[in-house]
């Protein structure tokens, strides 16, 4: 695998889960070599990136990048989605604080952090 560190397989189960019920979006930075990888059967479990989520929305394809509030209003308005309907994880805290402001609930995630008990907790939350 080289450079690439292989994703968690907690994480793998935790998306593959949460597609069953939400629509999950990737927003991303990253650029075309890493996305290359990504989208092979490399990337978890013998799957592409786009196994575990219903669209991808990479910062050089949108010709923008996070923690801009614009690349959010782009991936909101062609995922066609709300942003108070939709949650954000992100490691950066820029990054979480740019999605709030834009109407997105958000959660900041440490480094091999499960960040699945946070996203119930605030899932059940907003269904209450």
């Amino acid at each position: 695998m080289g450079y690439f560190k292989p994703v968690p397989e907690r994480n793998l189960r935790n998306l593959l889960a949460l597609k069953e019920k939400y629509q999950l979006f990737l927003l991303s930075n990253t650029n075309p070599f890493i996305m290359a990888w990504a989208c092979s059967d490399e990337f978890g479990n013998g799957h592409p990136i786009d196994y575990y989520f219903h669209r991808l929305f990479c910062s050089y394809q949108l010709h923008d990048y996070k923690p801009s509030p614009t690349i959010f209003q782009k991936a909101l308005q062609l995922a066609g989605i709300k942003a108070e309907e939709s949650v954000f994880l992100d490691d950066s805290p820029t990054n979480v604080q740019a999605a709030l402001s834009q109407g997105l609930q958000a959660i900041l995630v440490q480094h091999n952090e499960d960040w699945m008990p946070a996203l119930e907790k605030l899932l059940s939350e907003s269904n209450a």
